[in-house]
């Protein structure tokens, strides 16, 4: 079975900004645990009321929208539903369960399934990279393998599927999957798609990654270069407020190379470190390294940064290691309202420091602007001890994070700009070159992009727009 998902010939010349460039359809996918209850397991429709979802009646860990989706999703999870039954108390982890569908999914015929791709070569699972040398030589990915094919013997009986057949499959899971996306671009589970997978990585993609249902979409953020399916770029990257060092271990340790794009060779150039102000020179920051509790010379006046300065910082950056820790295992909200002032004290404290060049100032920033747009979980006393002027440097904070690093076209962008503004509109906050409305009217603008008028955000855009008193123009 061959599907051409190519949408049509897009050269330079006739190419728009949104023009679809690449279509995908959902090979294999698991659904993120914390979201199983929220997003059909069949068509992906997520941001659903709890008790609009249907839950398998056996294993109780698979939800549908209703009978259709259940009867179009019976095909995998049947044998897989055997499996969680017998499993019972326990629940096997999502990569596992991940492993045994793409397996299911072989053996029902995924093998003849192939995607063409704009070049027109018909691209199939088997021939996706699988880097087995570098995972052989990786002890925790191999360890945690060891794991999973116990439980794919559990599945479909000893001998059944050759351990080499499956560490196959399991390293093409490793390399080529995605993280899937909602319209707010919150992750709802891990997908592998045959097309999407031949598309580069760059921190500084060219394409906008669109997920609607079972089927991904690829649109231009900007003019892609002839010929096109090689000068495509996605960024691989899910985390946040990573140094380009850490970046670069996240690749190597998922991915196995490095990226030497744009955004990570001006980094480099710039090799920005974490810094202290001098307390002797007005304006003069110093170099420190806080993982050795160390700091270079002043410029000026040639002094280090005093020692209990350095400890206060080395106590902040473990306070913070704490913290997203704790974030890490939290519950869905509302949170505790100690823990909220927790976070906002961490802020406060990095903040009075005069910290520079630490992503983790601007992780702590951002955790607050959550914290802050959560309308229904805030502690009553939110409000009275957050200040304007402590609102304002948070969001310039996270503001500058984002459009340096994002294109301007990216939805990532619109969705982090109505967040921002949403802060700002809360607090009464305003900057003349940071403007609520003016966000919130770049927000639209790359939402009208690619717009869908069945997504939830243009619900949550209205009311924001009926908030700020503006026109929503569709």
């Amino acid at each position: 079975l061959c599907l051409i998902h190519f949408i049509k010939r897009v050269d330079n010349a006739n190419m728009k900004v949104g023009d679809v460039l690449l279509r995908s359809q959902l090979f294999s996918h698991v659904i993120n645990p914390s979201k199983a209850n929220q997003t059909c397991d069949f068509c992906l429709r997520s941001r659903v009321l709890d008790d609009s979802l249907l839950r398998c009646s056996n294993c109780q860990i698979v939800y549908y929208c209703g009978r259709e989706c259940q009867r179009g999703g019976w095909k995998i999870h049947k044998e897989e539903c055997k499996f969680l039954v017998g499993a019972k108390p326990h629940i096997p982890p999502p990569t596992g369960r991940f492993l045994i569908r793409t397996l299911i999914k072989l053996k029902k015929g995924g093998n003849e399934v192939t995607e063409r791709l704009p070049n027109g070569v018909e691209r199939s699972f088997d021939m996706l990279m699988t880097h087995e040398d570098e995972i052989n030589q990786d002890d925790v990915r191999m360890d945690a393998f060891d794991c999973y094919f116990t439980m794919v013997e559990l599945c479909f009986g000893p001998g059944r599927i050759t351990e080499d057949y499956a560490f196959k499959v399991f390293c093409r899971l490793m390399i080529n999957s995605v993280s899937i996306c909602d319209g707010y671009c919150d992750s709802i589970g891990t997908g592998l798609y045959l097309a999407l997978s031949a598309v580069d990585h760059s921190c500084v993609p060219n394409a906008e990654v669109q997920f609607t249902g079972r089927s991904v979409t690829l649109r231009a953020m900007e003019i892609v270069p002839e010929p096109i399916m090689e000068n495509l770029r996605i960024s691989y990257n899910t985390t946040e407020f990573l140094t380009r060092a850490e970046r670069q271990d996240c690749f190597r340790q998922q991915y196995y190379f490095e990226c030497d794009c744009s955004l990570c060779q001006k980094e480099l150039r710039a090799n920005l470190k974490p810094s202290l102000p001098c307390s002797k020179c007005e304006n003069q920051m110093v170099v420190v390294d806080p993982e050795k509790s160390s700091s270079e010379k002043c410029k000026k006046c040639k002094q280090k940064v005093e020692t209990f300065r350095l400890d206060r910082y080395t106590k902040w950056r473990l306070s913070y290691s704490r913290v997203m820790q704790k974030c890490a295992n939290l519950p869905p909200p509302p949170y505790d309202p100690d823990f909220v002032m927790e976070r906002f004290s961490l802020f406060c404290e990095g903040s009075a420091l005069g910290i520079k060049n630490d992503m983790k100032l601007v992780s702590s920033a951002d955790l607050v602007i959550n914290d802050a747009t959560q309308l229904t979980h805030q502690p009553p006393v939110f409000h009275d001890i957050v200040q304007a002027a402590e609102v304002l440097e948070m969001v310039s904070l996270v503001y500058n994070y984002y459009k340096e690093r994002y294109h301007r076209n990216s939805m990532i962008l619109s969705v982090e700009y109505q967040r921002l503004a949403a802060i700002m509109f809360l607090f009464k906050v305003k900057q003349c070159d940071l403007d609520p409305k003016n966000l919130m009217a770049d927000a639209c603008r790359i939402v009208q992009i690619y717009r869908d008028d069945r997504s939830p955000m243009e619900e949550d855009m209205q009311q924001m727009f009926n908030n700020f008193g503006l026109v929503h123009k569709k």
